[in-house]
């Protein structure tokens, strides 16, 4: 279903009519340039879907006017199809992108592993997500008794069962985390864990550390409105257009977020390292040149992957491990073009790059994929008994 609705820009007062597609989520928000002084429109849809509410959140205001007086900004929340701007008075162009993007979603080959993952673990939108992220936050602070309490009163409304333990609902939110990405890791982590005979010092250096990732799937979901664009597709498997720019751009929300999931993935590289040892040399923590494992952890996080180069099944994180981008998102030396929807940054040799937004959103996405897929190995691998 698409919407219209009526604004102008609180700068310069250049009507825009809004035609909105209503996505899955109760609640969406939109930013994009002003089609003439291009200054920043945060536009968003609270209480869907029923009534819903409109809320002009940064430099827009309602104004009444015929739809065939001003040009057209294309909104949509879940498919790739950009905040692409028609011009005045064009009444199939929103309903035209919408379908044709269903089409080629729907002629996408989906490997048969995807398949089988998401009929079981499958995902609409994000409510079931953050039902299971809320048990999480409960156990994390010894709530046990409200968790289960809380799980009883709400499964029935996210269509998510019961559990018996509590911390079974971490394991299905990592399991309905993971997509096509996540589920590449986790499989060569288990091909490789077959190799293994003896694996006690890499269990013991796994209970010995301390760190929670849930923090990093909570910023997640605080900046979801933005990954939704990109996730969804990358969770079912399906291919992004890359001719087509994310319909969102609000790149103050999530351009620290990807440095924050880099440094919370190099604190679990121990795993495919420590799995690496043990197929090479028999012992988690004997590398061909480090001590240990102690000292592979204390290592700079861009030189953690050299060690797993003579693996394709164990390098396959290399994939979203950028350390040129991490140190740009980290200190804040990125240039960011709303028109566009282009970043440009700095490398750590001093060459200039640039990617569009919707890239760096695949980026965060991988990466905090490959974080729940560390996490998942661990628990169901290496967790003691």
């Amino acid at each position: 279903m698409v919407i219209t609705h009526t604004i102008i820009c609180s700068t310069c007062k250049t009507q825009h009519l809004l035609k909105i597609t209503l996505g899955h989520e109760i609640n969406q928000y939109h930013t994009f340039p002003c089609t003439n002084c291009e200054e920043e429109i945060k536009f968003g849809l609270e209480g869907l879907p029923d009534k819903g509410e409109y809320k002009y959140l940064k430099n827009c205001e309602f104004q009444k006017f015929e739809y065939h007086e001003a040009i057209q900004v294309l909104l949509h929340p879940d498919l790739s199809v950009g905040n692409r701007v028609v011009a005045a008075g064009d009444v199939i162009t929103a309903t035209l992108l919408n379908v044709k993007e269903m089409a080629r979603i729907g002629k996408q080959q989906v490997s048969k592993k995807v398949k089988d993952h998401r009929s079981s673990f499958h995902n609409s939108n994000s409510e079931k997500l953050r039902f299971y992220l809320k048990i999480w936050s409960l156990i994390r602070n010894d709530k046990a008794d409200i968790a289960n309490t809380y799980a009883k009163e709400n499964a029935g409304g996210v269509e998510a069962e019961l559990r018996n333990n509590e911390n079974q609902y971490i394991l299905d939110f990592l399991n309905h985390f993971i997509g096509e990405f996540g589920l590449s890791i986790y499989s060569s982590l288990e091909n490789e864990w077959r190799k293994i005979q003896e694996s006690s010092t890499l269990k013991s250096f796994h209970a010995a550390q301390d760190y929670d990732e849930y923090d990093i799937f909570e910023e997640f979901f605080d900046h979801y409105s933005e990954f939704s664009q990109v996730f969804l597709y990358l969770n079912r498997g399906i291919s992004i257009d890359g001719k087509r720019k994310s319909s969102s751009s609000d790149f103050n929300k999530t351009k620290k977020y990807y440095s924050s999931a880099y440094e919370a993935l190099a604190k679990r590289l121990y795993i495919p390292a420590g799995i690496n040892n043990l197929i090479e040399r028999g012992d988690a923590s004997t590398f061909q040149r480090l001590s240990s494992l102690t000292v592979y952890m204390s290592t700079g996080n861009g030189d953690k992957l050299r060690c797993l180069s003579n693996s394709s099944e164990l390098s396959i994180v290399d994939a979203c491990y950028d350390n040129n981008l991490r140190n740009a998102s980290f200190h804040n030396n990125m240039t960011f073009n709303p028109k566009k929807s282009k970043i440009t940054y700095t490398k750590n040799n001093r060459d200039s790059c640039s990617l569009a937004y919707q890239e760096y959103l695949v980026f965060c996405v991988k990466i905090t994929e490959a974080l729940a897929a560390y996490k998942l190995f661990s628990i169901n691998h290496l967790e003691q008994s």
